[in-house]
């Protein structure tokens, strides 16, 4: 949202953010699809987020869907490169005097996840955050082997006791059983909004701010 691609460069974040309780993704899905990678370095990620007031900022980290990672080869490369970047941006934030980014922790199968896990393990020398960020599991099923119970089930024996879980875009029907879960912490998701794009499109009605609040406070 704040990359120009024309200018190359990140906007600064606006005012009416101030004070907001705002959790900044750093949109490693978008970049891969439409990219093929980040566009941004690491160094100028650091210096959106030093301009900004967030309660979190995830890591730059490597999603492993299937239309990204092709094969099982290229996965666990990028979940390899997703430690290194969380070591990268952890280094980098403390010698700018920045809190440290959300983990987050990638793969496709739940040994992926526990990989990854490890991995972060040493990149924060066993010091876990409070909140941990899980990655390529929005569209899921919710059952199954590679399912979310699966990955969340695989992660659970391995995180410490009081380390939580965001789930990126992780929506509809696996809310509703992920609810109770004590690891799962939040979820996000933009699925709310394009029902609203389509709505409008479908009605002839103006898609704007208004249109999109109802739509938010309809899916809540």
């Amino acid at each position: 949202r704040f990359w120009s691609r024309r200018r190359a460069r990140f906007s600064r974040p606006g005012k009416r953010l101030i004070g907001l309780d705002v959790f900044l993704d750093s949109a490693g899905f978008t970049a891969m699809r439409h990219w093929g990678g980040y566009p941004w370095t690491p160094e100028e990620y650091l210096d959106l987020v030093s301009k900004g007031t967030w309660t979190h900022w995830s890591q730059m980290d490597l999603c492993c869907e299937p239309e990204i990672a092709k094969d099982r080869a290229e996965v666990r490369l990028r979940v390899e490169k997703t430690a290194h970047l969380l070591r990268q941006l952890s280094e980098k934030a403390h010698g700018r005097g920045i809190q440290p980014p959300l983990p987050v922790l990638q793969g496709w199968a739940p040994d992926d996840y526990r990989y990854s896990a490890e991995l972060a393990d040493s990149a924060l020398c066993g010091n876990w955050p409070s909140l941990v960020g899980v990655g390529s599991v929005c569209r899921r099923h919710v059952h199954g082997r590679a399912g979310i119970l699966a990955i969340v089930n695989t992660l659970d024996d391995f995180l410490p006791a009081g380390v939580r879980l965001h789930m990126f875009g992780v929506k509809s029907q696996a809310l509703s059983d992920l609810r109770s879960n004590r690891r799962v912490f939040s979820t996000d998701s933009m699925a709310w909004d394009l029902g609203v794009r389509y709505a409008c499109r479908k009605s002839g009605e103006k898609y704007n701010m208004n249109k999109r609040i109802e739509g938010m406070h309809r899916w809540v």
